[in-house]
């Protein structure tokens, strides 16, 4: 399954108004990123390159490990701006949150892996033998739906196969160990696990890094590997995997709700909701209108 360009950034209430206006009255930003390539190369070549500065801004990485950790630290309030997937804003919004998507980043889809382990390749040897298998994952993740999908398309019964909640790092290593059979993520990890096995202004900034990404590729290569902390090897494969644009289409909304049914199907939200109530296109129309292919009506709270 890809994921249609879901990776977005997320908007918190306070900070929305000072978005609309012409004039920046919020410079100086902490940005919660998760490090791997898929989810913050943007924010990382913006920031090297002296984009988010050339917009008058001071954009703080705070990184973080997993994607899912995000709704329980969205709890606390204090988090402003940051990329997220679908299946990190919806809980979210479902709890009442305000959470917005105001802008696509890419399309992450070739990242997403399911890597057997030793007693793993040992097992399957067809699609119905993942009904025998002990997986390591987040709670909640993306790619459950996709293991989803395939279990639908290939005969798989998904409630047959064991899932341990694990983080990332916790998957690689118990992988290794053989106290699961396979893994699901996403790169870097599932790479490491083969081998041992303000607003507008901010929205400027990214979409010149995007360009960046796009027609610069070794010069950015190097920026993400000291960013994310990795071999630039890694980084150029990881990258490979991943289309880069900011470009607003219907499938997200289309996406976001394959999402909300997936997760109310799962009781992970209580309630369901109109998809278009997490995007706010405007201020990525005002940046760019014709990165702007569909248009959401919603306006932040």
């Amino acid at each position: 399954m890809r994921m249609l360009i879901t990776l977005v950034m997320l908007l918190l209430t306070s900070f929305g108004p000072a978005l609309a206006q012409a004039k920046l009255e919020v410079a100086e930003l902490d940005a919660w990123l998760v490090r791997d390539p898929q989810m913050s190369t943007q924010f990382a070549v913006a920031d090297q390159m002296g984009y988010f500065k050339a917009e008058g801004l001071k954009i703080t990485p705070r990184w973080y490990i997993a994607g899912t950790d995000l709704p329980s630290m969205w709890g606390a309030g204090n988090i402003h701006l940051g990329t997220a997937t679908a299946s990190m804003i919806i809980p979210i919004a479902a709890s009442g949150g305000a959470i917005y998507s105001i802008a696509p980043q890419s399309d992450i889809g070739g990242a997403q892996q399911i890597v057997l382990g030793k007693k793993g390749q040992e097992i399957v040897r067809a699609p119905k033998d993942f009904e025998k298998l002990k997986v390591g994952m987040p709670k909640g993740a993306s790619v459950t739906m996709a293991i989803q999908n395939m279990a639908r398309d290939t005969g798989v019964d998904f409630t047959k196969i064991q899932f341990v909640n694990l983080a990332p790092p916790d998957s690689v290593a118990a992988l290794a160990e053989g106290d699961i059979d396979a893994m699901a993520g996403w790169a870097p990890r599932v790479f490491n696990a083969v081998k041992q096995a303000g607003g507008k202004a901010v929205l400027r900034a990214l979409v010149k890094a995007t360009d960046t990404v796009n027609t610069q590729r070794e010069a950015v290569v190097k920026i993400v590997a000291k960013e994310m902390k990795m071999d630039e090897g890694l980084a150029r494969d990881i990258m490979a995997l991943n289309v880069y644009s900011m470009e607003q289409t219907d499938q997200h909304a289309r996406g976001m709700g394959e999402f909300i049914d997936f997760l109310h199907s799962l009781d992970r939200i209580k309630q369901k909701f109109p998809p278009e109530n997490v995007f706010v296109t405007k201020l990525l129309e005002e940046v760019d209108p014709k990165l702007v292919k569909w248009k959401s009506k919603t306006d932040v709270r």
